[in-house]
């Protein structure tokens, strides 16, 4: 079980967030409450590209210490991914829409089953400049805290970090070039910050918006 985090450090120029997080700032009928009103109820195929179609899942989960945010960290292998920290996702099988895939992934890489998750809805569709891969972000949330099962072959790591984050983060520019924060030793940057970012902004009011390139 994870405890409370000492600190996080944005490596962006002028900016820098060192403090300590407790994982209490919100719980989860908060967090519903909050992004009800910003999330889109189904995807949204706005994005007039030929990217290599994907989705992720922004897993929200009630821990002991307050609710917290799953991230992964991919395992070595011969891919452009590898070790990248990032949601569980991949690629959108043909046939499947993107809240199939999304909830297909999760299961498929750290064992949350797709019927244990509240669906609350999609962030907007996001372009990878660098993969090329159209991204649509699902937001879940569990009733209690989930028992996670990696598979190995494709996750080295799945870890949690506290919803309190997004206090800070929700103020970089999404627009900026973001190094990327280190968070306990790991450095969250590129699409899976700039989603951080966007998720900061929804549950502090800002309406959902598309979002364009990611790192």
């Amino acid at each position: 079980m994870q405890g409370p985090v000492q600190a996080c450090k944005v490596m962006a120029t002028g900016y820098i967030i060192e403090k300590t997080y407790d994982y209490s700032a919100m719980n989860i009928e908060e967090i519903r409450r909050r992004l009800k009103g910003s999330l889109w109820v189904t995807a949204r195929k706005d994005w007039g590209n030929t990217g290599v179609p994907a989705a992720v899942m922004i897993l929200i989960a009630p821990l002991h210490t307050g609710s917290a945010i799953g991230l992964i960290r991919r395992a070595t292998a011969p891919d452009i991914h590898s070790g990248q920290i990032c949601f569980p996702g991949g690629k959108i099988d043909p046939g499947e829409t993107p809240l199939q895939a999304a909830l297909r992934e999760m299961e498929e890489e750290i064992g949350v089953p797709g019927e244990s998750v509240e669906i609350v809805g999609h962030m907007p569709v996001t372009l990878t400049k660098t993969t090329g891969f159209v991204v649509w972000p699902v937001v879940g949330l569990a009733a209690t805290e989930p028992a996670i099962r990696i598979d190995p072959k494709e996750v080295a790591e799945f870890f949690w970090i506290p919803v309190d984050i997004l206090e800070n983060v929700r103020r970089l520019d999404p627009e900026a070039s973001l190094p990327g924060i280190d968070f306990e030793g790991r450095k969250i940057w590129g699409l899976t910050l700039r989603l951080l970012v966007a998720l900061g902004r929804m549950v502090d009011g800002t309406p959902p918006a598309r979002q364009g390139y990611a790192g």
